[in-house]
């Protein structure tokens, strides 16, 4: 959910910047205001979770694991040809160029719900992992700059 907030808000701003406001406003904007939603409430549901008590600590162990070890980035389901075209997505809205900005974004709430927060670390290793991996599938099959 946060990755799709992050997305719609840089098209937004893009499509208005392009004097695009019809395609901006009328398409973008009815998404974009329901995305925020759907991110509070999947957040409150976990948090509270967490906050009380109801998972056991093997119960949280166990997501914690499983989270690690099936992360993938939205809509890619762990196909090469979906993570680089995502990889594309993250480059095309600018995200690339301070990936551990838009990492810290996305794995925010995972971070503080699930381990990372606690090791010192703004977002649990494998959201970078999976961006760096999208990213690099993206420019090996020749669709962006090396640089």
């Amino acid at each position: 959910e946060r990755q799709a907030v992050l997305a719609y808000n840089t098209i937004h701003s893009g499509m208005t910047e392009l004097g695009e406001t019809a395609i901006a406003e009328t398409i973008i904007a009815p998404i974009r205001r329901q995305e925020p939603g759907h991110f509070a409430f999947y957040r409150m549901s976990a948090t509270e979770l967490v906050r009380s008590g109801a998972l056991r600590p093997w119960q949280l162990y166990l997501a914690r694991v499983l989270r690690e070890k099936t992360y993938n980035l939205v809509g890619t389901n762990g196909q090469d040809r979906y993570r680089a075209q995502m990889g594309g997505v993250v480059t095309a809205l600018g995200f690339d160029t301070d990936l551990d900005k838009y990492a810290r974004e996305v794995g925010r709430i995972e971070a503080q719900l699930l381990w990372a927060h606690e090791r010192g670390m703004d977002f649990p290793p494998y959201v970078m992992r999976a961006l760096r991996e999208s990213i690099d599938l993206y420019r090996e099959r020749g669709f962006g700059d090396a640089a």
